[in-house]
């Protein structure tokens, strides 16, 4: 029995292994062209690399589904891009309720 649930932990170490090494893979080749994209949208580069960790940070914990989408990338950027879109909403809104405030 002790042996069977060894190579059943060393199974699910391998499995776990590979999707995170699938996901780094990803992450690494789709992080700057997210960034990228969700700078156009508020114009600050901290702020966009904040949402697409987020964003990646949403992936990570769906990627053994999302990875088996046709396009995973897709995915990702809208999520990035629909966090920027309230994040810019967020900081155009700011300015008047400062004013209102003082």
């Amino acid at each position: 029995m002790g042996s069977i649930t060894i190579r059943a932990t060393e199974r699910i170490a391998r499995a776990v292994s590979e999707r995170d090494e699938g996901f780094t893979t990803f992450f690494r080749s789709e992080y700057p062209s997210l960034v990228r994209s969700l700078f156009l949208v508020v114009h600050d580069r901290e702020l966009a690399r904040d949402i697409a960790q987020d964003a990646f940070i949403q992936l990570f914990a769906r990627w053994r589904r999302i990875s088996q989408y046709d396009r995973p990338e897709a995915w990702v950027r809208r999520v990035g891009i629909r966090m920027a879109v309230r994040a810019a909403a967020r900081e155009r809104v700011r300015p008047r309720l400062e004013r209102e405030l003082d």
